[in-house]
């Protein structure tokens, strides 16, 4: 399981209706994964105007949307930064060889 379902959904479920939920929110999440529309600045309100009429989305309570739709976008933004610093890095080590030669 990634770090961003396990932020969702927190403790495994034990419960036969805990599990159902935690089936929901992957649903849900997945959804979020596959919506191209997504991104690290997209608002709650911008995703349930893209989202709201897929029942992965009616699946989920309000609150529990958020909460997952929150970490979704954190988890994005910290990603790309992450691929942005790499970026920069790899340009640095380019330009160091260029000088060097």
């Amino acid at each position: 399981m990634s770090d961003l379902t396990h932020d969702c959904f927190g403790v495994r479920a034990s419960s036969p209706r805990n599990m159902r939920g935690e089936k929901t929110r992957m649903q849900f999440v997945d959804l979020l994964m596959k919506t191209r529309e997504i991104s690290a600045g997209t608002t709650y309100e911008e995703a349930k105007a893209i989202l709201s009429k897929q029942s992965q989305w009616k699946a989920v309570d309000e609150q529990t949307r958020k909460e997952c739709f929150e970490i979704f976008v954190e988890h994005l933004g910290s990603a790309s930064g992450s691929k942005k610093k790499k970026k920069d890095k790899e340009k640095k080590s380019k330009k160091r060889k260029h000088k060097g030669s």
